[in-house]
């Protein structure tokens, strides 16, 4: 008989291959040149779903959802880590600028100074539609679902962090993918740190507002990207 603390082996094997096809394979097929619209009805749609799978998960910990004394007592680290990260992306926007090879450049700050209303609207829609609905799915439903195939905490967090770049892949440009590996390890580890989906939201959040306040949110816009309906410089200019 197969352990009352951990599923059959074979069921083991069944979910890692289930994680390979969701995170590893589908995001692959997913092309958002044409099809960015679609984004944001997709991921509330699913995390819709894996809200209701969560909460009918006998051995699903509801605390995680919001989980306030994990959230305060991960917020020092939060903040700190985003200010030195905040710095770090500054000084990697401003080599990227000095790049002859680099395309479609954009002026540092060029959004929120030139299109302040369309910046503000990002900066406040941005977590609500996209960034919980994402930590819901690639953190809360990834480190329980999986828990027993990636059954320590560092192996956790590495393919974790690996699963979120890697289905930034579907923006088709290497910039979101390379990005998105610190990016995901890090908010990987509050998540593990916090047992608090608000935790790990918020640094995703705010880490993504800055990328969109530097200049360079329009990588993880399929609607900018080429053969898009927008062009990077379009966040750019003042709505008309």
């Amino acid at each position: 008989a197969c352990p009352t603390d951990r599923p059959c082996p074979w069921s083991t094997a069944l979910r890692a291959i289930e994680c390979f096809l969701l995170f590893g394979v589908f995001p692959v097929l997913v092309d958002l040149k044409t099809q960015s619209r679609l984004l944001i009805p997709f991921l509330v749609v699913c995390a819709v779903g894996i809200f209701i799978y969560l909460m009918t998960s006998k051995d699903f910990d509801r605390r995680k959802l919001i989980n306030l004394d994990g959230f305060k007592r991960e917020l020092p680290s939060i903040l700190i880590t985003w200010v030195l990260g905040a710095l770090s992306l500054i000084a990697v926007v401003w080599w990227l600028d000095q790049q002859p090879g680099t395309p479609e450049q954009v002026t540092p700050f060029g959004f929120p100074s030139r299109n302040p209303r369309f910046w503000a609207i990002i900066c406040v829609l941005y977590p609500i539609f996209s960034v919980y609905p994402q930590e819901l799915i690639l953190r809360t439903f990834f480190f329980h679902r999986y828990r027993f195939v990636f059954r320590t905490p560092a192996t956790m967090i590495f393919f974790n962090g690996l699963a979120f770049a890697w289905v930034h892949i579907m923006f088709r440009n290497a910039p979101a993918v390379l990005l998105c590996i610190p990016a995901g390890f890090l908010f990987a580890y509050t998540y593990w740190k916090s047992k608090s989906t608000i935790a790990s939201g918020l640094e995703h959040a705010i880490f993504g507002d800055w990328m969109w306040t530097v200049g360079r949110g329009y990588y993880f816009y399929g609607g900018s990207l080429p053969g898009g309906t927008i062009s990077p410089q379009s966040t750019q200019r003042p709505l008309k």
